[in-house]
């Protein structure tokens, strides 16, 4: 069994050595109401989205346009409302689908989200979630799963394969919200991303794969939580969501 790859005395890693995929929040109202995207989406962004979609028979619509290099996408369902912030582009050749940093990309978007809480045609929020998925780069598959380690209590073969290491690690909320318990669902893998193009031939790989350890955020509110959440406490909650979020990415699952 080869080591090739492993970095040796690893240690978790600095959050600015991550790039994020995607962002996004979900809110879910105990009724549907007035759906309104592009309204918000313009409130927001400044300007009015690029593209917009609609189901009148399902009460549901999606608008979506690109914001500082990034795609903003706000899709509305009759019991869901969904902000997302995504990469622009398709995927580049050895590169790994990114919005930037951590830090810099939720710091946009914690800045869109929170004024987008804060008004008065947001409906009742029965229940919020934080998604985020993130990746480091490795040199190959062995150094992926050699860092895995570090962040959940599993020792990988590095023979292994198809490996997926899922923990919800529920906590009470910080805040002053009786009752209110955060799931912190985390989910880690090593993915491998490639490039392949269309020939007359057949499918052709065309550019060096990209290894990276992968980790998809869920950070929500428990279902268990009776009544709309506090409209004064919705910016409050989201922040302790992120905080939870960096939180896990920073030190992982190993010690909780």
């Amino acid at each position: 069994m080869s080591n090739s790859g492993i970095v040796p005395d690893l240690m978790p890693l600095p959050l600015d050595q991550w790039e994020t995929e995607q962002l996004r929040l979900s809110v879910f109202q105990s009724t549907g109401g007035a759906a309104i995207p592009s309204e918000w989406w313009e409130a927001l962004a400044g300007s009015p989205p690029d593209e917009s979609t609609s189901n009148p028979k399902r009460g549901s619509a999606t608008v979506s346009g690109v914001l500082d290099s990034r795609k903003l996408v706000l899709g509305v369902e009759l019991d869901r409302i969904d902000w997302l912030l995504l990469p622009e582009d398709q995927l580049a050749p050895n590169q790994v689908p990114s919005i930037g940093k951590p830090q810099e990309a939720l710091a946009s978007f914690s800045t869109l989200i929170e004024s987008w809480l804060q008004r008065d045609d947001v409906p009742d929020v029965v229940r919020m979630a934080f998604g985020a998925v993130l990746h480091h780069p490795e040199v190959d598959h062995n150094a992926g799963y050699g860092r895995l380690p570090e962040y959940v209590p599993a020792e990988v073969d590095l023979e292994t394969t198809d490996f997926l290491y899922q923990i919800n690690q529920p906590k009470a909320t910080e805040t002053d919200i009786r009752d209110l318990i955060i799931n912190r669902l985390s989910k880690w893998s090593v993915a491998l991303l490639r490039v392949v193009a269309v020939t007359p031939i057949g499918p052709q790989v065309t550019w060096p794969d990209v290894h990276t350890l992968r980790v998809e955020l869920d950070i929500n509110t428990a279902a268990t939580f009776r009544g709309p959440l506090p409209r004064q406490r919705l910016v409050g909650v989201f922040r302790e969501l992120v905080a939870f979020g960096v939180e896990t990415v920073e030190h992982g699952v190993r010690n909780r």
